[in-house]
């Protein structure tokens, strides 16, 4: 059994003024754009993480966080308020630096998102993963998520998917 021994800094709030920054980090993380869409991902994808949001949403529901250290921006989380339901919050996108997955950072930083979603309010933490991502259904099973449905296919740039959609109730602080 891996021990959680990294402890990430706080998050911080990121603003379309990170926009750049993430699309470094977004660079940085070919692997999953390739595997999501077929194609790397660009500047637009970067902005769009700020910005996308079910049409019944607006852009303020929404936190996007942050990791930094001295060599910069290495981890995004985008966070819905009340989505779908009151009191639950959809874990709308996460993502790593390549180089420092597998270092205990992914479940350090998801107990700080499940820390920080409770003392907001929250209940229980939704989110989706692509069925071909078996990673990161493996990660997320590891961290007490069930399985609620499989939907899709939708189509994410060149390429169509089936998602899974996990819940996990919130441990209150």
């Amino acid at each position: 059994m891996v021990r959680e021994t990294f402890q990430c800094p706080p998050p911080m709030e990121l603003s379309e003024a990170d926009t750049s920054d993430v699309a470094s980090l977004f660079a940085r993380c070919s692997d999953y754009f390739l595997l999501q869409d077929g194609v790397a991902s660009n500047l637009d994808d970067a902005k769009e993480l700020f910005t996308d949001v079910p049409p019944e949403k607006n852009v303020r529901d929404q936190t996007v966080l942050g990791w930094r250290d001295g060599d910069g921006l290495y981890a995004v989380a985008a966070i819905l308020r009340d989505y779908p339901l009151h009191r639950t919050w959809y874990l709308g996108f996460m993502i790593v630096d390549a180089s420092r997955r597998g270092s205990g950072i992914g479940r350090s930083i998801y107990a700080q998102i499940e820390n920080w979603t409770a003392a907001r309010g929250a209940s229980e933490i939704r989110l989706a993963v692509l069925e071909v991502n078996e990673a990161g259904e493996r990660f997320w099973r590891s961290r007490g998520f069930h399985e609620l449905r499989r939907v899709g296919p939708d189509t994410f740039k060149m390429r169509s998917h089936r998602r899974v959609e996990f819940g996990r109730r919130v441990n209150s602080a």
